[in-house]
C-alpha cells in the first residue's frame, strides 16, 4: 500500500461519522433559522385627503403633511419621477 494509507477502517469510519455529525448540526441550524418567526417589517396605507379632512383634526394633519411634501416632490424631481410643476 502507498503512503498515507495507514488509516484503518475504524479510523475512516470515525472521521466520517464526525463529518456527518457536523453536517447534521449545520442542517439543524438552517432549519431553526428558516422556521424562525418572521418579524413584521412594515405596512402601507392609502388615505385620501377628503377622508382625512372629514375627521376631527384632519385639516391640521394635512397641514403637517404638506410641510414635508415639498421636500418629497424635490426628491422625486431629482430622481426623474415627476416633472416640475407638480
Amino acid at each position: 500500500m502507498g503512503r498515507g494509507s495507514h488509516l484503518s477502517t475504524a479510523g475512516v469510519e470515525h472521521i466520517a461519522l464526525k463529518v456527518i455529525d457536523f453536517i447534521s448540526q449545520f442542517e439543524d441550524e438552517l432549519v431553526r433559522i428558516w422556521n424562525k418567526p418572521k418579524f413584521f417589517h412594515g405596512s402601507h396605507y392609502i388615505v385620501t385627503l377628503d377622508r382625512l379632512a372629514a375627521e376631527k383634526g384632519g385639516l391640521d394633519i394635512i397641514a403637517e403633511l404638506r410641510k414635508g411634501m415639498n421636500v418629497q416632490i424635490v426628491e422625486w424631481h431629482e430622481l426623474g419621477i415627476v416633472e416640475r410643476g407638480l
